[in-house]
């Protein structure tokens, strides 16, 4: 519910930590929904971010620094 609140008030990285529960530790792209990084326990995949930390899908900006 928290996750959910954060998001509709327009917070656009929203994490519940410390539960192993799909997608809800994961970063989407914003703009287009893209998988840009996938957490899995203290697995964490990077996926759809290029070498700037754009989305590799549309581009847009998601400022990670790699």
């Amino acid at each position: 519910k928290a996750r959910e609140i954060g998001l509709k008030e327009g917070l656009k990285f929203v994490y519940i930590g410390n539960l192993e529960v799909e997608t809800e530790d994961d970063t989407f792209c914003p703009k287009c929904g893209n998988l840009a990084i996938r957490r899995t326990g203290y697995l964490t995949e990077v996926l759809g971010v290029d070498k700037e930390g754009n989305c590799s899908n549309c581009g847009y900006d998601l400022n990670i620094k790699m």
